[in-house]
């Protein structure tokens, strides 16, 4: 892989990721377009570092505050008497909930990893996926407002988007787009439904970064250095992106993107049976 067509794919990764347009598809549709018949699966697991650099800067701000609280908490026990509850504390439960969360994707990866592989090679598959995509990121233009915030989020809210997410191990399935649906579904609010889907992609990723590692059997693994530019790419790109999701969500606008899924999703079809 070159420079050129490393940073260019960093750039598709970095604002795929956070719209809700399916990262993986456009990946294998980017990747087919440039030559590249076999799946680049190690290279797109490495831009994934880049946008899990964004969320994290992001969202640095709920992460800390996650981890003040678990810690005062785990101080607390030492006390005769408490301050709070562990459910009593806000971030605590979101704590829980993400690693509720976290749990389907992990049981499907493990699984069914070598199911899902070849759906990378298949352009076809991916047209198929992103009609899906645009049709669910649709059915939430029917919703009304919801006003479910982290104080009445529940164990049943996280177990669906958790579930919700391991279908975006399939390409053409924007993981994005299906976890924030699935909040707005459960009756989230807007700012919640984006906030619980992005916290619950850092673990998600930091697994998938891991399982290549795993698999190689201690073997060395070598990134290029068209690799890290393409990772730093989509660090950038992802950024920018997923500010200006923030926007459109809180704006009631994230259904618009439905049209865009079925356009590439359609196209992708026509061409992949016509080729």
């Amino acid at each position: 892989m070159t420079l050129f067509e490393s940073v260019i794919l960093g750039i598709v990764q970095g604002v795929t990721e956070f719209l809700p347009i399916s990262s993986s598809g456009h990946l294998v549709i980017s990747q087919r377009l440039f030559g590249l018949e076999e799946p680049q699966l190690f290279f797109d697991i490495t831009v994934h570092v880049g946008t899990l650099a964004a969320v994290i800067l992001v969202y640095w701000p709920d992460i800390g505050s996650i981890f003040r609280e678990l810690f005062a908490y785990l101080g607390d026990r030492f006390r005769d008497e408490p301050l709070l509850g562990f459910f009593e504390r806000p971030n605590c439960r979101l704590a829980l909930w993400i690693a509720v969360g976290t749990i389907p994707i992990a049981v499907v990866g493990l699984t069914l990893q070598r199911l899902i592989e070849p759906l990378f090679a298949s352009s076809l598959a991916v047209g198929f996926t992103l009609m899906v995509t645009g049709t669910v990121l649709w059915l939430t233009s029917r919703l009304k407002v919801s006003k479910k915030n982290t104080e009445k989020m529940g164990i049943r809210d996280a177990i669906w988007v958790g579930v919700v997410q391991a279908f975006a191990l399939i390409p053409g399935i924007s993981r994005s787009g299906v976890t924030v649906s699935a909040g707005l579904f459960r009756e989230l609010d807007r700012e919640l439904s984006a906030r619980f889907s992005f916290l619950l992609m850092i673990p998600a990723t930091i697994g998938a970064l891991g399982a290549p590692f795993l698999s190689s059997g201690g073997h060395e693994i070598l990134i290029s250095q068209n690799f890290l530019l393409g990772a730093f790419a989509a660090f950038l790109t992802g950024y920018v992106a997923l500010r200006l999701l923030l926007g459109v969500i809180r704006r009631g606008r994230f259904y618009r993107f439905a049209y865009y899924c079925w356009a590439v999703g359609g196209l992708t079809l026509i061409f992949s049976l016509l080729s």
